[in-house]
């Protein structure tokens, strides 16, 4: 269990990761609980409403408080007091193996560039985003995902785009990935691939899928599955 009180919290990266993962509860839009033994996803969040005093509340708990009630509270503000943004979709490719992992770009960053290494066999053993700011700059890197393998390859959009899907190939492993590209505050965007880690073929190939994230939202974090090898890849799109 992670507890943490955001009123002395600077950074809330880490936390904001740890919190699109794992369960988690926010009391008073202060205190924060994380169940990271769990995988289950869930954010709640409750406030204090006061009650009615009675004779019972004033003599054996708080002569000087009333009773609190802890009911619901808006999670909309809740995820913004998180720097979550508006996570509208989460598309993911590959099989259900090795361990859920989960990174998000910082505040204000969006992912343009997929980094990673392909073994002989043709299979993506490590894979990584690039976040970058609106203004072109170069953000926070993610962590690698995976094992260990070959020098890697960097697959990147354009300056002024972000990553707005992916198209991959898997199989038991994912064997091929290629970000789909658009360029940012473009209303009829159109997506382009600038390239590809491992072998993307032309769709209808078998084990090959595509995401694509809503209209107005781009990739601000990855979604991996992996071990020794990447089991899964899959991106989170936010507004």
């Amino acid at each position: 269990m992670v507890l943490a009180d955001l009123r002395r919290l600077g950074e809330r990266h880490d936390l904001q990761s740890l919190s699109r993962i794992h369960p988690t509860m926010v009391f008073e839009r202060r205190i924060v609980a994380i169940e990271v033994n769990s995988s289950e996803a869930r954010l709640e969040a409750f406030a204090a409403v006061p009650q009615a005093e009675t004779w019972l509340h004033h003599w054996f708990f708080d002569p000087l408080s009333p009773p609190m009630l802890y009911l619901p509270d808006d999670l909309a503000a809740v995820r913004a007091l998180l720097d979550w943004g508006e996570l509208v979709s989460i598309g993911q490719s590959g099989s259900g193996g090795g361990s859920l992992l989960s990174w998000d770009c910082p505040q204000g960053q969006h992912v343009a560039a997929l980094e990673g290494s392909v073994d002989q066999a043709g299979v993506l053993t490590r894979v990584r985003a690039r976040c970058r700011r609106a203004d072109g700059s170069a953000g926070e890197d993610t962590p690698f995902f995976g094992g260990l393998g070959p020098p890697p390859l960097t697959v990147a959009c354009p300056t002024g785009s972000a990553v707005v899907g992916f198209t991959a190939v898997t199989k038991q492993f994912v064997e091929g990935l290629a970000p789909r590209c658009a360029p940012l505050g473009v209303a009829d965007r159109v997506e382009t691939t600038p390239g590809a880690l491992g072998i993307v073929g032309v769709l209808g190939t078998p084990g090959q899928t595509s995401f694509a994230c809503p209209s107005d939202a781009v990739a601000r974090g990855v979604r991996v599955r992996a071990g020794a090898l990447v089991d899964a890849f899959g991106l989170a799109c936010a507004r």
